[in-house]
C-alpha cells in the first residue's frame, strides 16, 4: 500500500523455526510490483522463497506476460494436482479406462493449452530494449526512489495559508524522507491523503476525478490491501463492517464515512518516470487544486431580502435518457413537476448489453451527441444522431405501449446497475434501437426505461397550445430511479456568469449552461439585474416558483468530469472543472456547482386548490429565494 518492503529474512526465520509443522510450511513471494525498480536476488537459493510470482507487464508494459519461478526442491508439490490440460501430457488413455502419463519436466507438465509464443520470443527485445533505455535494475532502482523522496519531501513541506498541513502521509516511517535512500526498506510508492485548510478531508474520488482532467494516472480507494488500509487510517473491523453495511464498496464513492476516509491516495514511480513528472503533479496538481492560499470555501453568508428577488426560469430542460442530451422546453409551455421530478425527465437510459451497467459520459462522452425530442402530440420519446452518420428512431412516451396507436414495444424486465445501485429496469428487445446507441456508444448497448410505481395513474401534465391534445394512455413516470442525487439541479446564471470571467480570464472557452445538464436555469429579471449576486444559492433553503409551488433546496450538486464534455460535441476538454477545482470547494473538499432541488407538494395552497393537484413551471415564471431562517408565505 505504502511501498514498505518486508524483510526477505522471514523466509529464513519460518525455515529455521523450532516448530515441526513449520518446516512442511511453503512460501510465495509476490514480486510483481518489486520486480519492476529493483532488483531480483535469487542466487542464495538457501534463503529464496520456494516459488516467486512475476509480472513483465509491470516491468515493460509488453508483452502481458507473467512467470512463477519455482524453487527445484519445492517443485514437486505443484505436480501433484488431479487434472491436466493440453500439451501437460505425454499420453492420454481414454477408452475402458483413464489414465495419463505427465511430461517429465515441470514446467512442461504445468504449461496448460497452447502458448503464446509471439509474447514469449518479444521477451528477449523487451530486456535488451529496457537496459539499453533505463540501465539496470540498480540504476532503475536509485532514480525511482529518488523521485519518490522529491515528492514525499514536497507533500511533507506544503501547507495551506492557515499553515495546516495539505496531506496526511502514511508508511512505517512516513515522516522521515530518508527512508526513500534504502531500497532495501522502501519501494518508489508515496501514499497519502489530502485534507482541507480546515483539517477535513478531500475524497478519494475528487483527487482521482482532477488527476484525470489534467492526465495523471494514479491510483485511489483500497488499493486491494485491505489490511494496510485498515492499518493506515485506524479502522476497527466493526467500522468496516458498520461502512460495509452502510453501502460502501470499492470505487462507489463513498470515500469519508463517519469522519474517516475509506481509501488513500498513491502515487507510484517507475522506469519511465521522470522529474519534470514530480514537478508537474506538485506545480499543476497540487499546488492548483489542492492548496488553498486564500482559504476559498462555498459561500456562507446571511440572506439579503433584496438579493432573493428578481429571480425567473430562463431555461427548462428535460433529460428523458441518463447521460444523452436533453429537450429544451419552449417558453410559454406548461410542464408538470411532482416530487420525482419533471415529467419523463430521467425515465430511461442506456445500458450496456453484457454488464447492464448504466453507460455515462464519464466514459463514453459520445452519449452527448444523442439529441432527445419529446413529441407529445404523437406521443413518442424521438431520438437522434447528431454527430457522424445521422440518423434517428423513437419509442412510446407511454407507460403500457400496448394500448398506444395498437402497438407493441417489446421489453423484458432485467435486473441493472444504475450509478452503483441494483435496480430493475424494462430492456428494448428491438434490434435496432440496439444498433442506433452501439453505433454512437462504440459498445455493445441498448435502450431500457425504468419501472414505474403507478403505470395506470392518469396523466398529469397540464401542456398549452399545440400539446393539449395528449392522448389519455400518455402517463408519466412515478419515481425517479434513475436520477443520481436528487429530482432536479437548478443552476443561476449570475454563478455561471461569475464562472466564466474566471475561466476566460486564463484564456479558455467560457462553459455553457448545457454542460452542467441543468433542469432549470435561473436568471435576473429586467428589475433584479442591478442586484445580481452570484452564488446567491449557498443561502437559499427553499425556493418558490410561479407564486405559487414550492422546491425544497436539498444541497449543492458534487461535480464530476461530465461537466468537461461538450454537449454538442462530444469532446472532452479541462474547463470548467480545473477553475472549479480552485474556486468553488466547499469545507470537505467537494467541488461543487449548482442546487441539488425537490419540488415539495406540502406547501404552499390547499391540496383542493386546481394549480395544486396539477403543478406546472414554465419558461419565464418569477422565482423568490428564502433562507433557513426565513418565513414562507
Amino acid at each position: 500500500m505504502d511501498g514498505t518492503r518486508l524483510p526477505l529474512s522471514w523466509i529464513r526465520d519460518i525455515r529455521s523455526s523450532p516448530w515441526p509443522n513449520v518446516h512442511k510450511t511453503y512460501t510465495l513471494l509476490d514480486a510483481a510490483a518489486f520486480a519492476a525498480t529493483a532488483p531480483l536476488d535469487l542466487r542464495d537459493a538457501k534463503n529464496a522463497p520456494d516459488f516467486v510470482a512475476v509480472s513483465f507487464s509491470k516491468i515493460f508494459g509488453l508483452p502481458d506476460l507473467g512467470a512463477l519461478i519455482v524453487k527445484r526442491s519445492s517443485g514437486d508439490i505443484l505436480t501433484r494436482r488431479k487434472y491436466f490440460g493440453g500439451g501437460t501430457v505425454d499420453m492420454v488413455v481414454c477408452l475402458k479406462e483413464a489414465w495419463h502419463a505427465k511430461k517429465s519436466t515441470l514446467h512442461e507438465a504445468l504449461e496448460d493449452g497452447t502458448l503464446p509464443i509471439h509474447s514469449i520470443i518479444a521477451l528477449d527485445a523487451a530486456f535488451s530494449t529496457h537496459k539499453a533505455l533505463f540501465g539496470t535494475m540498480e540504476q532503475i532502482s536509485r532514480h525511482a526512489n529518488g523521485l519518490t523522496k522529491a515528492l514525499h519531501e514536497a507533500l511533507g513541506s506544503t501547507r495551506h495559508a492557515n499553515g495546516m498541513p495539505i496531506c496526511m502521509l502514511y508508511g512505517v516511517d512516513h515522516d522521515d524522507n530518508n527512508l526513500y535512500l534504502d531500497a532495501h526498506h522502501q519501494g518508489p510508492i508515496v501514499a497519502f491523503n489530502f485534507k482541507t485548510n480546515t483539517g477535513g478531508w478531500i475524497p478519494n474520488t475528487t483527487v482521482e476525478q482532477l488527476a484525470a482532467n489534467v492526465g495523471i494516472h494514479l491510483r485511489t480507494g483500497g488499493l486491494c490491501n485491505p489490511g494496510g488500509v485498515a492499518s493506515a487510517l485506524h479502522l476497527a473491523p466493526h467500522e468496516m463492517k458498520e461502512n460495509f453495511s452502510a453501502g460502501q464498496r470499492c470505487g462507489n464513492g463513498k470515500d469519508i464515512m463517519h469522519g474517516k476516509p475509506t481509501g488513500v491516495v498513491r502515487v507510484s514511480f517507475g522506469a519511465m518516470s521522470t522529474m519534470a513528472d514530480v514537478e508537474f503533479f506538485k506545480n499543476m496538481f497540487v499546488d492548483k487544486y489542492f492548496i488553498e492560499k486564500k482559504c476559498k470555501t462555498i459561500l456562507n453568508r446571511p440572506l439579503d431580502e433584496t438579493a432573493a428577488h428578481g429571480f425567473q426560469i430562463s431555461l427548462l430542460t428535460v433529460y428523458p435518457i441518463k447521460s444523452c442530451g436533453g429537450f429544451r422546453v419552449k417558453p410559454a409551455v406548461e410542464w408538470s413537476v411532482t416530487e420525482e421530478g419533471l415529467e419523463w425527465d430521467r425515465e430511461w437510459c442506456v445500458i450496456h448489453q453484457g454488464t447492464r451497467e448504466a453507460l455515462s459520459q464519464k466514459r463514453y462522452p459520445t452519449l452527448a451527441t444523442i439529441s432527445t425530442q419529446i413529441d407529445v402530440v404523437s406521443g413518442r420519446l424521438i431520438i437522434t444522431k447528431t454527430a457522424g452518420k445521422s440518423g434517428s428512431i423513437s419509442v412510446p412516451l407511454s407507460e403500457d405501449p400496448t394500448q398506444f396507436d395498437g402497438g407493441v414495444e417489446s421489453m423484458d424486465p432485467r435486473e441493472a446497475t444504475v450509478c452503483d445501485r441494483p435496480i430493475t429496469l424494462r430492456v428494448y428487445r428491438s434490434r435496432e434501437i440496439a444498433d442506433f446507441f452501439t453505433s454512437v456508444a462504440g459498445t455493445p448497448c441498448t435502450l431500457a426505461r425504468c419501472r414505474s410505481r403507478s403505470a395506470r395513474e392518469p396523466g398529469r401534465a397540464a401542456l398549452s397550445g399545440d400539446m393539449i391534445g395528449r392522448k389519455e394512455s400518455l402517463t408519466p413516470s412515478s419515481t425517479r430511479t434513475l436520477a443520481n442525487e436528487a429530482p432536479l439541479l437548478i443552476i443561476f446564471q449570475s454563478s455561471l456568469d461569475e464562472l466564466n470571467k474566471e475561466i476566460t480570464r486564463k484564456g479558455a472557452k467560457p462553459a455553457s449552461a448545457d454542460v452542467f445538464r441543468a433542469n432549470i436555469v435561473l436568471a435576473r429579471d429586467r428589475l433584479g439585474m442591478q442586484r445580481s449576486m452570484p452564488y446567491i444559492e449557498d443561502c437559499f433553503s427553499y425556493m418558490q416558483v410561479g407564486g405559487r409551488y414550492f422546491f425544497q433546496i436539498i444541497g449543492p450538486c458534487m461535480r464530476c468530469q461530465v461537466i468537461c464534455v461538450d454537449q454538442q460535441t462530444g469532446k472532452r476538454s479541462k474547463e470548467p472543472l480545473h477553475t472549479l477545482a480552485q474556486t468553488r470547494k466547499s469545507k470537505h473538499g467537494r467541488i461543487e456547482f449548482g442546487s441539488l432541488a425537490m419540488f415539495d407538494s406540502g406547501k404552499g395552497g390547499h391540496s383542493s386548490d386546481p394549480w395544486k393537484q396539477n403543478p406546472v413551471v414554465k419558461v419565464g415564471d418569477e422565482v423568490v429565494g428564502y433562507g433557513a431562517n426565513d418565513s414562507l408565505p
